[in-house]
């Protein structure tokens, strides 16, 4: 089986399970799934950092962790006195983290602790945002952001293969180019607008609305690419190509949610927002 094909076949997949988590898992199916890609990109970003052999012991309660902080939403809306539940497992897992550091042998324990909680705010807490966006606002938004990633790819992958000249920043990601970064942006703002009832909940297109979209269709792109770069920049400080290989033809969990990890909690933002000027 070529390489196209294992990659077709595997985005085809992921592509699916979040689909008809989204349109046919009511509010128990996507969650579930943040917390599924959330504890696999954990094992990976743990795995890149994991210089010394971390402990079992703490490898396993970062992860117990990061799962448990993905799935506060769903503490929140579905637990008998959710928020108070929610609000104090954080501290709490704080606190418990810190004092297992004290007696763990690793040879760079500060370092396995700093990298411990930069997974959990990286991961952890933006799929936690993603997911309370299914619960609280509409799955439709989710479903919406997700298809703007997929366009800032697309359009990114066929401008740059095409016409690709100007590296954007090749110190990071040698083969991301400033042609593929405007194809992308493009592409992702012309969706936003195609989509404004999803985005909105309105169903009317009115010019307010279009041109509201397609400037957060911008904004999504300029992060989604951002959060590309970020994880680039963290494999790279590694010296590792791909975080992982479960997912074949797209190498690991972590590489394909990367630029989730900002755009999400920025369509978050952006919703409140929208709430709070009305």
């Amino acid at each position: 089986m070529t390489n196209f094909i294992k990659r077709a076949l595997t985005g085809a997949i992921y592509v699916a399970l979040i689909v008809c988590s989204l349109l046919f898992g009511g509010d128990w199916a996507f969650p579930p799934l943040c917390c599924l890609f959330s504890a696999g990109a954990l094992c990976e970003f743990y795995r890149i950092g994991n210089t010394d052999k971390e402990q079992p012991v703490t490898l396993s309660l970062d992860l117990a962790i990061g799962v448990l902080i993905t799935a506060i939403p769903l503490m929140i809306f579905y637990l008998p006195n959710g928020i108070p539940t929610a609000i104090m497992f954080v501290p709490v897992a704080f606190v418990v983290r810190c004092v297992t550091q004290i007696y763990s042998r690793e040879s760079s324990p500060l370092d396995n602790l700093a990298f411990s909680f930069a997974g959990l705010v990286y991961i952890a807490l933006p799929m936690a945002m993603v997911s309370v966006m299914s619960i609280w606002m509409s799955p439709m938004v989710v479903l919406a952001l997700f298809i703007m990633l997929w366009l800032n790819d697309t359009g990114a992958y066929l401008v740059g293969s095409a016409i690709g000249r100007h590296r954007l920043i090749e110190r990071i990601s040698p083969k991301k180019s400033w042609e593929g970064f405007w194809g992308g942006l493009l592409f992702t703002a012309a969706g936003a607008a195609a989509m404004t009832p999803w985005i909105t909940g309105q169903p009317e297109y009115t010019v307010s609305r279009v041109i509201l979209c397609a400037v957060i269709g911008v904004i999504i792109s300029v992060t989604a690419t951002w959060g590309d770069l970020i994880e680039s920049l963290v494999k790279r400080a590694r010296g590792v190509k791909d975080a992982g290989n479960i997912l074949p033809g797209h190498g690991g969990i972590l590489d394909r949610i990367d630029s989730l990890l900002l755009a999400g909690p920025t369509m978050l933002a952006l919703k409140l927002l929208s709430y709070i000027s009305y």
